[in-house]
């Protein structure tokens, strides 16, 4: 498998599993060379074979030939050619049916002679005998003649069969010769056919190997193509992972915004939440001075009470005035307390823009009025 390689960018990419690497690896010339000698390979094959059929089809038609010419059809060729080495084989060209029909005839041809011989001839052969062969055939006897035409039978048979068996062992020794060439002939083309044999066995191998070839050149070119695909696929995932990265990296600015907005709305929550304190403090304390002139207040009330019976209705009215501004106030500090509160919690929740509330103005505390009242 090819290793992954990171470029100056920092971007993944593949040398081996580039498509117009392999494009070039297609176009290689070492490949084109292994695929012509295939070719070459698998035509000299199929020509091989042919001439492989061609040597059976001529060795077959030899042999047939080779029986013809022997007369023997029956046995193994191997063993036909034991016999043709030994001295004492004899090769008959005819077969056995023409040696059959040619023994008939000279059996017949014997038959004839014969009858001559034994006087059986026809009519116009004893009319052309001469008075010395009468003088000849009345004086001898019958065993004598007998006994002669038995030696002249011999010797015209003899005489036949030396006339006879001149052209037979001419054509014996002709046949020996043509035997002798074929048998040289055929030794050659054994030689011939285990040269072709051995060669052909040598051509299957080499096609074998080269089928080897093949077959693992097919297997790379599918890995390698199983490899281009997983690749490309690994781009395209690499490829959202990025814009999906590149989206993040957008909502992650995004959110760094909000929050920095966030951070500046709780610093101006925090001034305004200690400005708010302040002015609590500053409402306590104005209470506080109230409470004291209050006290101060009744001591003197306490000696002037006698004098302040007729305006005592009024007295009560503004205490009780008094009284329910100061608990608006502090139920207005606590209101104030709580929404603070709430503020804040919302802000760490949700930010939104909290409006700014609106200035307390405190509000002066109302003095009593004095009454002057005459003295009794």
């Amino acid at each position: 498998m090819p290793k992954d390689s990171t470029d100056n960018n920092g971007r993944l990419r593949c040398d081996a599993c580039d498509y117009q690497k392999l494009k070039k690896l297609e176009n290689n010339p070492d490949v084109r060379e292994l695929r012509d000698k295939i070719e070459q390979m698998n035509i000299r094959l199929s020509e091989c074979r042919t001439e492989n059929q061609m040597l059976k089809r001529s060795l077959y038609l030899a042999k047939q030939m080779v029986y013809k010419e022997v007369g023997e059809t029956s046995g193994d060729f191997k063993t036909l050619l034991k016999h043709g080495e030994e001295s004492g084989f004899r090769v008959e060209r005819k077969t056995r049916t023409e040696n059959v029909l040619v023994l008939r005839k000279k059996v017949q041809d014997l038959q004839d002679y014969l009858k001559k011989l034994e006087g059986q001839e026809p009519d116009r052969c004893k009319a052309k005998k001469t008075p010395s062969e009468e003088f000849v055939k009345k004086r001898i006897p019958e065993e004598r003649k007998a006994y002669w035409r038995m030696e002249l039978e011999r010797r015209l048979a003899r005489e036949n069969a030396e006339k006879e068996i001149t052209p037979i062992v001419k054509e014996c020794s002709e046949l020996r010769k043509k035997v002798a060439t074929e048998k040289a002939q055929f030794r050659d083309l054994s030689n011939e056919l285990n040269l072709l044999r051995a060669e052909y066995q040598s051509q299957v191998l080499k096609s074998e190997e080269d089928m080897g070839l093949v077959q693992s050149f097919e297997t790379l070119q599918t890995q390698l193509q199983d490899t281009l695909k997983d690749r490309a696929e690994i781009r395209e995932e690499l490829a959202g992972y990025r814009e999906r990265n590149r989206r993040l990296e957008g909502e992650i600015s995004t959110t760094k915004e909000e929050l920095q907005m966030l951070y500046n709305k709780a610093k101006d929550n925090n001034i305004l939440i200690d400005s708010l304190t302040s002015k609590h403090k500053q409402i306590q304390e104005a209470i506080e001075a109230e409470k004291s002139i209050v006290r101060q207040n009744v001591d003197r009330y306490k000696n002037e009470l006698l004098d302040m019976r007729e305006n005592y209705e009024e007295d009560l009215k503004l205490l009780d005035t008094l009284q329910k501004i100061t608990y608006e106030r502090n139920s207005f500090i606590d209101k104030l307390n709580e929404d603070i509160i709430e503020g804040i919690e919302i802000v760490v929740e949700e930010p939104e823009v909290i409006e700014k509330p609106p200035e307390i103005v405190p509000v002066e505390e109302s003095k009593p009025r004095l009454l002057k009242h005459p003295k009794r």
